[in-house]
């Protein structure tokens, strides 16, 4: 486990712009900006336009307001939490970049805490965030959180909102990618090839996400009409033992007949590994020997030879919808409703999934 903050670097012979600034630029007095940059504008009966106006002179001067005269003022630390199970994966990387970016468009910095889906002390993070009196919590769970975890939030009176898996038993809003289209979209792009011996590598279904994914697979086969008989073709794969467990699978499609002739990764926690393993140890040609599909994982797969076809998970939107749940609550008090919102997903074909040129 570790916690960290994330900030944006300001050069120290920058001028800082001040109110009067702002007012000058804007044609209004110092008072009125005030008003507008602390959320005030309604209560002091400033029309919309003008507030538009203000917040839109104070961005292009780089205005800075500051931090700690606010939270004097308002009894607020201007800290977002956000936990995530492991920033060394690609998706979770750029879901923190994604929503501390979105958080200084807001005058907010972002504490990060991250352990891995392994840490058994979840219980530490939230009271390192409840300790440093963060105004909202964006949670991305793990497989270790239980439901005493959100309890225990809820009981903090910290706002929070769960992103990227579905939890039945919180109670506040839930952001998600539409899981099923994941596994639905990606073999249909499959069937409609000709392809029907398609296999599928996956994390348990005590993930609720993993098994929304292998529904829409199996969905996807009883479309077109391609029955899975057996499980030989569903490899579920252990977060603890990714890599072996990988490996070991993948010998296991391989030696199937009749042969496969298609692959489909649902996460690329094990489409990295997986890749690895097929191209340095088994000496696959794809797409000769097989077609492949996995989640995104950029920049990576757009950059190998041959560019491999994944499923954007929409993670920037997924961030932005996180942000306006949370700064709804914490600036309107909106409340968090308990209520998932789904994410669309769409597929981006490539060269791995295609038949390949002649000679």
């Amino acid at each position: 486990m570790f916690v960290f903050f994330k900030c944006t670097n300001v050069m120290a012979k920058q001028k800082k712009v001040q109110l009067q600034d702002i007012a000058s630029v804007a044609g209004v007095n110092i008072s009125t900006v005030s008003m507008v940059l602390n959320g005030r504008a309604r209560e002091r009966r400033i029309s919309e336009r003008l507030e538009k106006k203000i917040i839109k002179v104070a961005k292009e001067l780089n205005y800075k307001p500051n931090v700690l005269a606010q939270s004097l003022r308002s009894g607020k630390s201007f800290i977002i939490g956000l936990i995530l199970p492991d920033m060394a994966n690609s998706t979770f990387a750029r879901l923190g970049r994604h929503i501390e970016e979105l958080a200084a468009q807001e005058g907010y910095r972002i504490m990060i805490c991250s352990s891995g889906e392994e840490d058994d002390d979840p219980e530490s993070l939230i009271n390192s965030l409840i300790d440093y009196q963060v105004d909202g919590i964006i949670i991305a769970p793990t497989t270790r959180m239980q439901p005493s975890l959100f309890k225990m939030i809820e009981d903090s009176g910290k706002p929070y909102v769960i992103v990227d898996r579905y939890l039945s038993y919180v109670n506040t809003s839930q952001v998600v990618v539409d899981n099923f289209s994941i596994g639905f979209l990606s073999t249909e792009h499959l069937l409609q090839q000709g392809l029907r011996r398609i296999a599928i590598f996956s994390f348990p279904p005590s993930l609720q996400h993993m098994e929304d994914r292998v529904a829409g697979y199996e969905a996807a086969m009883k479309k077109y009409h391609v029955p899975v008989i057996n499980d030989d073709l569903i490899k579920l794969v252990s977060y603890e033992k990714v890599v072996e467990e990988t490996a070991t699978a993948i010998d296991d499609i391989l030696a199937l007949k009749p042969a496969v002739e298609g692959i489909i990764f649902f996460t690329n926690m094990i489409g990295l590994p997986g890749l690895e393993y097929l191209y340095q140890i088994k000496k696959v040609v794809i797409p000769r020997d097989f077609k492949l599909i996995s989640m995104e994982a950029s920049p990576y797969f757009s950059l190998m030879n041959p560019s491999i076809t994944v499923v954007n998970l929409n993670i920037k939107r997924m961030a932005e919808k996180s942000m306006e749940l949370l700064m709804q609550f914490i600036k309107h008090n909106i409340p968090l409703e308990t209520k998932q919102y789904t994410i669309p997903v769409s597929l981006i074909s490539r060269e791995s999934s295609k038949k390949p040129a002649n000679p």
